[in-house]
């Protein structure tokens, strides 16, 4: 995510090579979205411009706002926040979010937790 004041306001996709020019808003170690861009960073052997952790993402979002500096999100954060003074701009590098459900084989399933199952499948197979 992105304020007006940033020179990549207006791109329709950012390389992390040069997001980090400018200081990075991150929520702290107890997200995992942390831990996948510092390993995105580390991957491609670049040193982030943290200027702030947070504990959320509305001050994330708040920080970014106010100019001072970009913050990494998911969209159906970005969605539900709905601030029209912010940008959604994906990384060229399309880091990935492992998940996995796990559950014993000789369990019962409810149809409830079958549909979450289903759900869950399927709503990953469409951000792929």
């Amino acid at each position: 995510m992105t304020h007006k004041e940033s020179d990549y306001y207006n791109c329709k996709e950012v390389s992390l090579k040069n997001v980090v020019t400018e200081p990075l808003i991150v929520e702290n170690k107890n997200f995992v979205i942390r831990q996948i861009l510092l390993n995105l960073c580390y991957k491609e052997r670049i040193q982030p411009n943290i200027y702030f952790n947070t504990s959320g993402f509305s001050l994330s979002y708040k920080l970014c706002k106010e100019g001072k500096g970009n913050t990494i999100s998911m969209d159906f954060i970005f969605e539900d926040m709905k601030d029209k003074s912010l940008r959604k701009i994906p990384f060229q590098e399309h880091p990935m979010w492992n998940v996995a459900i796990v559950y014993r084989k000789d369990c019962f399933l409810s149809d409830n937790m079958k549909k979450l199952i289903q759900f869950s499948c399927e709503w990953c197979k469409i951000l792929n």
